[in-house]
Parts: structure tokens; sequence; C-alpha cells
């Protein structure tokens, strides 16, 4: 039956077709298919790979960083880096992290860098510029003088000498020893009165015996007294008076004193590498400070541990002998051979305040061009501080000398500053792909509009899925509900800007855990040899994967020795024989060992495992885990502390945080609130 016009209105008319969401403009102006052809455009200017893109934070596709201001950022750094006139890995100034031209003072850098320059020259001796030759830090340089100092008053320990000896059981020893010169002076010295400490060498005895006779006397007692007062009258402090009427007493503490002191002797004796005389006082000032001395030799020796390259303890063994031989050589009544000359020009204090010298205009200039720990890593990269300075301090000076001045620092302060504004947008990974050579003056503006692009496109395919493409409905125009996934069935989607490893973050190298010692040698860690073996694998672990948990140190160290199980006591041995100093407790109580080269006071780097493996939270030391809370919570402009937890979690591979892996990064936020380093705003956590 023909339908008429009634029935023909009655029916249902179409539905007109949604526009949809991914051929509107979104939040940041362009549509998918404006995106796409600026893409196309970027790719026919370019060949960059999909690796040499930078992250680009969600708030930039969301419309909240307008896409011109991220286009200029981009354009001022690829100009910065053009008039740098060379990579920036090659900068001689690449240690610098001034980000504000203005604020550069050119003047003073240039005092400070011919400062710099000077106390490195001023350095003649050869043994000495040897030995700080293997500085690689301020610190190392310290430790350095420290070592020198010691070889005013006393004859210097070669480092090889102190690996050898000086161990938690000598420390323990040495302590010990102090211990016991305290309390025996303690108790003695004021038995001395009025005498001088050589009078444990007088005749005590008949002095003794004398006092008492003329106690017993009643007429003749206060001649008595003189007569035994004369025999150790030579003894008497000058202008010192003794009364008569103390005088047994007197004798009698310094008969005590005597008596007492053979035993603190062989105590003294027993500890290796410190010998004293048999007539050696501990009544006397001076004979206690040459011991002193001589534990602080010792002592100083071994916490120079050597830093970088695993040879690097032969090296630093060799250039504390040389200097040890010369200052000894020099020390002899003999005097320094007729032959060629090998003894230092300048006396162990003279050249101790050399390094210090150095040490001090080193840090002057650290703190004037606000070097961080990653811009010094950057410039060493992995040389000693005086390998760097030889190559660029020429540089330095030649920049120095320049009319109007460091023209190079200044396009490097450009540099810096025009990548601080891409890190201000979100864009952290720029600065990175800058400094590893991955991207140029040439390519940066480009790979920034490809990155940018594809996020916008990203969005915008995102928004499309979640509208429903085609508006797609059933007969009755009514969309169908959208339906929740179950908890727990998928791991959420993480923004990849904030898991991506920002300039602060190197990737994780476990160290190796395969056995390489016979068990023998760990059982047996008391004899030097074998204790010198045990630290041997310590500095190898602490120079591959340093800063470490103690408990994972010692897991490393039980396996290289074939153990796989190990006990609490075994794990107290393995800990005791970690260098003096090495050991960190956290602020939220972690026990963590450090490299020598490291600081943890200034230490702001985290390292992230490989794709598809992930680190387990438990060994992950403090420091790490809050340095990457307070990047992720920076980079991402504040988070919700589970949030926060999430996306560090991921940062670590580990995509589903177990209830201890989630309460231990919630316990280091905590932490990280005391330490001042993150903040809480309403529901968010802040990087101050």
């Amino acid at each position: 039956m023909p339908r008429t016009d009634a029935g023909r209105s009655r029916a249902p008319r179409p539905r007109a077709r949604a526009t949809r969401a991914v051929d509107a403009a979104g939040p940041a102006g362009l549509t998918a298919a404006d995106a796409r052809a600026r893409e196309q455009a970027a790719l026919a200017r370019t060949d960059l790979a999909d690796d040499e893109l930078p992250e680009v934070p969600p708030g930039v596709a969301a419309g909240e960083v307008p896409l011109d201001t991220v286009t200029a950022a981009a354009d001022r750094l690829a100009v910065a880096l053009g008039e740098l006139g060379q990579a920036p890995s090659a900068s001689p100034w690449r240690l610098a992290g001034l980000t504000d031209p203005d604020r550069l003072d050119t003047r003073r850098t240039a005092q400070v860098v011919k400062r710099l320059l000077s106390a490195g020259a001023a350095i003649e001796d050869p043994h000495v510029r040897a030995l700080a030759a293997r500085a690689y830090t301020a610190t190392h340089l310290d430790l350095m003088a420290d070592w020198l100092a010691s070889g005013a008053t006393t004859t210097l320990v070669p480092t090889g000498d102190a690996r050898e000896l000086v161990g938690p059981t000598w420390h323990a020893h040495a302590e010990h020893v102090r211990e016991l010169v305290e309390e025996y002076r303690q108790t003695h010295v004021p038995a001395l009165g009025p005498f001088v400490p050589d009078v444990l060498a007088a005749d005590l005895d008949a002095a003794l015996a004398a006092a008492h006779e003329a106690d017993a006397r009643l007429l003749t007692r206060r001649r008595r007294r003189r007569e035994a007062l004369a025999t150790v009258a030579a003894y008497v402090r000058p202008g010192a008076q003794v009364e008569l009427g103390a005088l047994t007493a007197a004798v009698e503490g310094l008969v005590a004193a005597r008596d007492a002191l053979p035993a603190l002797v062989r105590s003294v004796g027993e500890l290796p590498g410190v010998s004293v005389p048999d007539d050696w006082n501990a009544l006397d000032d001076d004979a206690v400070a040459a011991l002193d001395r001589a534990l602080h030799a010792w002592e100083v020796a071994a916490a120079l541990e050597p830093a970088g390259e695993p040879d690097g303890a032969v090296e630093l063994d060799a250039a504390t002998l040389a200097v040890a031989v010369a200052a000894a050589e020099d020390r002899s009544p003999a005097g320094p051979s007729t032959g060629p000359s090998t003894g230092p020009s300048t006396s162990p204090s003279a050249a101790a305040g050399a390094l210090r010298a150095l040490a001090d205009a080193w840090r002057m200039l650290v703190d004037l061009l606000q070097v961080g720990a990653v811009d010094a890593a950057f410039w060493q990269a992995s040389r000693t501080l005086a390998e760097t300075l030889a190559h660029d301090g020429p540089l330095w000076h030649a920049d120095v000398s320049k009319a109007g001045g460091l023209v190079r620092l200044t396009r490097w302060v450009r540099v810096r500053a025009a990548v601080a504004a891409l890190d201000e947008l979100g864009l952290t990974q720029v600065g990175d792909l800058v400094r590893a050579g991955r991207l140029d003056a040439e390519t940066v503006r480009d790979a920034v509009e490809l990155a940018v692009m594809r996020a916008v496109l990203a969005e915008r395919e995102a928004a499309g899925a979640s509208s429903g493409g085609d508006a797609q409905a059933d007969a009755s125009g009514t969309a169908e509900p959208e339906v929740d996934d179950e908890p727990g069935t998928a791991a959420e989607p993480l923004p990849g800007d904030l898991v991506i490893r920002s300039a602060l973050a190197s990737r994780y190298v476990p160290a190796s855990d395969a056995p390489v010692l016979d068990l023998f040698v760990l059982d047996n860690v008391g004899i030097s040899s074998n204790l010198a073996k045990v630290r041997a694998q310590i500095d190898e672990i602490l120079t591959a994967e340093a800063p470490v948990t103690a408990d994972r140190l010692a897991r490393l160290v039980a396996r290289r020795f074939g153990l796989e199980r190990l006990r609490e006591t075994r794990r107290a041995t393995i800990l005791q024989t970690v260098p003096k100093g090495r050991l960190h407790r956290s602020p939220n109580g972690d026990l963590v060992v450090w490299h020598v080269a490291q600081d943890p006071a200034t230490w702001t780097g985290y390292r992230v495992p490989t794709d598809g493996t992930r680190r387990d939270l438990a060994d992950v030391p403090y420091e790490e885990l809050r340095n990457a809370l307070v990047d992720t919570a920076r980079r991402a402009y504040g988070l919700p502390d589970a949030r926060l937890v999430a996306l560090t979690a991921a940062a670590f591979g580990v995509r589903r945080p177990s209830a201890a892996a989630a309460q231990r990064l919630t316990e280091v936020i905590t932490a990280a609130l005391r330490e001042g380093v993150l903040t809480r705003r309403e529901e968010s956590l802040l990087a101050t």
C-alpha cells in the first residue's frame, strides 16, 4: 500500500550525521587534518628517526600551552645553537648551568677562571701533580690535601700500604687504643702535679721509701721529707712548689702511673703500622700528639680512595708512593741524594695548601656558573678534573682574554636559557637530545614540530574514539551506553613524558653477581690480603651501581663468593669491610653505600631500567626514589599522591606496584616532604 503523506510524516527522519570529534579543532586549535598536514611538511624537510623526537607533555595537546609558544621556544634554541657554532658536547663551557645571560658576571667570571688556572699552574712538583691528576672532584682534592698535610709532622703512608692494612678491624683497634690512652691520662695526669712527665724515669721506689721513712719520724720529719724530695727534685717544673706534707701521696700517684704504663705501651705497640719506643710516656703531651699524628696518617691514607676507572687504585697507589718516597728522602738526615733530583720541590704542608687552593678555586667557579651534578658529569665525561681542565682551561683563558670577554660562555648560556624555556613548557627531553648530539640547530625545530603534531594527532584520535567515531546509534537514535572496564583488568596508560627519562635520569646497569672468588676468602676476611680482595669486589660493584642499598650490596658481594643465601652475621661481616665514609643513613632510614666520587647531599639523579625490565623498588635507594618522585612531580606540574606513586613506579618498570612497593614510595614521599623537596598544595604534590 502506498505511503500517505501522513504516514511519511510519521516515519522517523534520518538523523543528521554528527560532526566527528576527530574532524573538529581540538583544544590546541588544530584539527587532525591540520596536524597531519604540518606533520607531513616537517617530514618533507627532515628524516629524523622516532627516537630523535622529544616526548611532549599532555598540556600541549590539551591547549594548556599555546603552540606558538612552543614553536617560538624551539626557534630560540635553534638560533642559540647556530650562534654557538659547535656541538654542545664540544663546548668548553658545557659545565655552566646558568640560564640567564643578563646575570652573567663576565668580570667576576674572568677573575675566578684566572684564579683557577693559576692554582693549577702553581702545583709545580711533578709528584704532587701526578697525585692531583687522579682527582675527580674538589672533595677528592681535599682528601689528597689532608693526606699531604699529615706528612708535615709524621711519615706519609702510601695508599697501597693503607689499603693492605687499614680495615674495620684496624679502625676498631685504633679506636680502642685512643680510649686506653685517654683513660690512662684521665686517671694519672692529675698525679703529675708539680712534676714533669719525665719523672716516671726517676727512682720513684727510693723516693717513696724515703717519704714513708720520713712520715715515721717525729722530730726530724721535715728534714727527712726534704731529703726524700731531693731524689726527684730534678723533675719539678720550673717555678713549681712541692708541698712536703703531701709528698708521700704525690710519689704514690707517680708510682701508680709508672706501673700502669707498660701495659698501655704494649697495647699501643700491638696496633699494626704504629710503633712506639719502650720509654714512650702517655703523660707527655708531645708523645701522645705524635701517636695521634701517626694514627691520623694511616686514616687519611685509607680515606684517600681511588675514583673513576677500575685501575684507578694502581695509579693512585703509585702516585702516593712516589710522593712518600720523595718526602722521606728530604727528611733523611743525609739529605737528598746527590744524583738527579727526585725529591719534592715543595714541603708536604705547602703541597697540601696548593691542592686546597685548587679545590677552593674550583668550588668558586662551580658556584659562580651554577654547575650542577649533571652538568659536571656532562663536562668531564669520565675524565679526571685535571684532564678536563688541561683540555678546556686554555680555551677558557682564550675566551677570557678576547676583547669583550667570554663570548663563547655567553653563547653557551643562551643555549641553556633556550633549553630551560623548553623545560618550563614540559619538553624536558629536548635538552637531553641536544646534549647527546641527536639534535642540532638544523633539526631541533623540525623535531619539536613533528613531536607536537603527533601529540595533537593522538589527542584528536583519542577524542574521536571516546565520542564513538561515527556517532553510531541504534535504531531509535540512542547511543549505546558506555561500560566501565572491570577494575584491575588492564594497566592504566601512562603519559610518555612522565615516564620518559629526563636529564636527571640515566640507564640502570646492574652490577654482575657471577661468582668470581672462593668462599675461603670471605670466611677469612681478617687476613689483610683477603680483606683487600673483598674490598676490590665492593669497589667494582660501587663503580658499576653506586649508590646501592647496603642489603643489595651485601647480596651482590655474597653471590660473587658463591653464596645464594645470606645470613645476618655474614651480612654484617660484609658491611664491616665497606671503606670508611661510604655508608650513609638516608632521611627515611635506608642504609646506602656511595661511591667516593658521589656526594649524597648534591646527587639529583636516578637510574631507570631498559625497556621491558624492572627494578625492585625495595632495592632502589631512597635518594633515587626521591629524585624520581620530585622529577615526575615537576614535569607534571603537580600530581595527587596515588598518581605520583603510579607514575614513579612505572619509571622503574613497575606497572602494577604491590602494596609493599606502594607503601615504600609513600614513605619516601613523607620523608621528601620533611626534607622540603616536595610540597603539598591542596590535593597535589609539587616539586619545590
